[in-house]
């Protein structure tokens, strides 16, 4: 759904400045788990957004 969408989209690009203000930093000791951590999370979400991505485009084009 499109909320469901924008919820992940909106927290990827959230964890992603996060990840990008640590290591820009050398901040990563403030993390209570460490930068793979968030990448693997980061990495997750974008998997589920473009499998989301990929379904709408698959129905949009069945209703043709």
């Amino acid at each position: 759904s499109v909320s469901q969408f924008s919820e992940l989209a909106r927290l990827s690009s959230n964890l992603n400045q996060i990840t990008h203000h640590l290591n820009k930093h050398n901040m990563s000791e403030y993390l209570n788990c460490d930068i793979n951590e968030l990448r693997e999370t980061l990495n997750k979400i974008r998997s589920t957004l473009i499998n989301i991505n990929t379904n709408k485009g698959d129905k949009d084009e069945s209703e043709s």
